[in-house]
């Protein structure tokens, strides 16, 4: 694992975006990107592994996610200590790697229980 600069913009329901930076580590090759950061005292851990995302996140909030192109996925969601089930359904996964960057795109919907969506974009910029 590599030292590296994480800056992500995030866009919830076409409202405005924000964007935060972290420090964080990553490992890279051609196909592949395993990266680790730590959000307000939660940790996160995002891999893409053939075209797939697989983001976990465990802290005062926890969530597990698999995103692939095109399909709607089961998700879990936990809050307070109470895990419940969602689906995500992704609409694009867009990334460029090179030796010293990572670039992701996401658009996807996190589906909750009576078919509530909320839609959201994320795009991630990781420099070594």
């Amino acid at each position: 694992m590599k030292k590296a600069k994480l800056t992500i913009n995030t866009q919830v329901d076409n409202a405005s975006e924000t964007t935060a930076s972290y420090e964080a580590e990553i490992e890279l090759s051609e196909n592949s990107a395993l990266l680790r950061y730590e959000e307000q005292g939660a940790k996160v851990t995002l891999a893409l592994k053939n075209g797939e995302i697989f983001i976990d996140r465990a802290g005062d909030y926890t969530f597990s996610l698999r995103l692939a192109e095109g399909k709607q996925l089961p998700a879990s969601l936990g809050i307070m200590g109470s895990v419940g089930d969602i689906k995500t359904k992704t609409h694009s996964i867009q990334y460029s790697i090179t030796e010293k960057s990572f670039l992701l795109s996401i658009k996807y919907a996190l589906i909750f229980t009576g078919r509530e969506m909320q839609e959201m974009k994320l795009r991630l910029l990781v420099r070594l």
